[in-house]
Formats: C-alpha cells, sequence, structure tokens
C-alpha cells in the first residue's frame, strides 16, 4: 500500500490479506470482549478501510498522516525566534502555501540547481558518474559510462506466494554483463539471507 501507484488486481488481493489480518488480531487479542476492547487500537481497525480509502483519495502515501508530520518538521526547523513558536509556525505554513501557489501558476520561477556536485560528470538524460578513475602502481584505467552488473533468478514463487507477495527471493547467477549507463531504469537492493525454502532447503 505504500507505493505512489498501485493496480486493481494488487487492491483487492490487499483487501483480502489486510481484512484477514484485522480478524485475526480480534480474535486472538480480542476475542470479542469488552474488557478487552483496548487491544483494539485505532491503527489496527484501520487497515480494514485502507483499500476504500485508497479507491477514493489513492495511495495512502499521498495523504498519511507521515507526510503531515514530516511538514510539521520542516516548518518547525525554519523558526527562528523562540517568541510566539505557533504564530512563527503558522506563518511559515502560510508562507510555504504562497510559494507552492505561485510556482505552479509559473512553473519558471523555479529555477533548477545549476551544475553538478563536486567530482560528478554529466553524462546527459539526467545522469551523472564520478570523475574518479581506478588506478593502481602500474597502470590507470579511465572509467567509461559502462556499468557492471550481475543479473539474478526470478522471485521463488512458492515463497513469494507463501509470504502474500511480501519475500521476494532471488539467486544471484554468474552472468556478469557490461552495458550503458543510461539502459538503467531503476536498482533495487538485494539483501544478503539465507533462507528455508518451502521444500526444507536452506540456500547458502
Amino acid at each position: 500500500m505504500c507505493q505512489h501507484a498501485i493496480s486493481t488486481q494488487d487492491l483487492q488481493q490487499a483487501n483480502v490479506l489486510l481484512c484477514a489480518w484485522e480478524w485475526e488480531f480480534e480474535l486472538l487479542y480480542y476475542q470479542l470482549r469488552e474488557d478487552c476492547l483496548h487491544f483494539v487500537h485505532p491503527c489496527i481497525h484501520q487497515t480494514n478501510h485502507l483499500i476504500v480509502e485508497t479507491i477514493q483519495k489513492g495511495p495512502p502515501v499521498c495523504y498519511a498522516q507521515w507526510t503531515m508530520e514530516r511538514i510539521i518538521g520542516n516548518l518547525g526547523q525554519e523558526i527562528r525566534q523562540p517568541l510566539q513558536p505557533y504564530a512563527n509556525l503558522s506563518e511559515e505554513g502560510v508562507r510555504r502555501c504562497k510559494v507552492n501557489t505561485l510556482l505552479s501558476i509559473i512553473p519558471d520561477l523555479n529555477e533548477p540547481p545549476k551544475g553538478l556536485p563536486e567530482g560528478l560528470v554529466d553524462l546527459g538524460d539526467g545522469m551523472a558518474r564520478d570523475s574518479q578513475t581506478i588506478g593502481s602502481n602500474t597502470h590507470v584505467v579511465q572509467c567509461e559510462d559502462v556499468a557492471i552488473i550481475c543479473l539474478y533468478s526470478h522471485p521463488d514463487e512458492d515463497l513469494l506466494q507463501l509470504s502474500s507477495q511480501t519475500v521476494v527471493y532471488c539467486s544471484q547467477l554468474e552472468d556478469i554483463y557490461v552495458i550503458d549507463v543510461k539502459q538503467i531504469l531503476s536498482m533495487v537492493a538485494i539483501i544478503p539471507h539465507t533462507p528455508r525454502l518451502p521444500s526444507g532447503v536452506t540456500e547458502a
């Protein structure tokens, strides 16, 4: 659910999983007993409404509380006068809203940062690389605009299904390729671990 775009199929599956989890949580800790009602916090019950709210408002990451908390933290950092902090906080919020409104009307006023940080080389198309060279005592090799990548297998389907699409396990392949850096569309982290597969085999 914490993504900026989500498909209808994913929403349907998330609805089944979230509702099942919430119901099992209530049966385990609440057991329909009034004296145990305090175990069901609002955030627990909210999972039943996440899908409906996503359909009406969009993904929670676009409107959830932590986004507002981050904004409040940013505004708090801009306060320089300790006198009447809440008044200053309100004024900073109003000022930021005015700036955002003006930039939405006239986008040209929002000039992008000029140049790149020191040590980077512009590759075009919004990409850059480190300008350092790879060297040794006997030779120096100038870095070209390429990347050395290792390939990984497709996710293990059994583990993916058993984990409700949350554990994506891939094995590193022996294939190594050198590609143009502009062919890279996105990056993901592959975290080393030794899981026990449904077959009973423990991967190294």
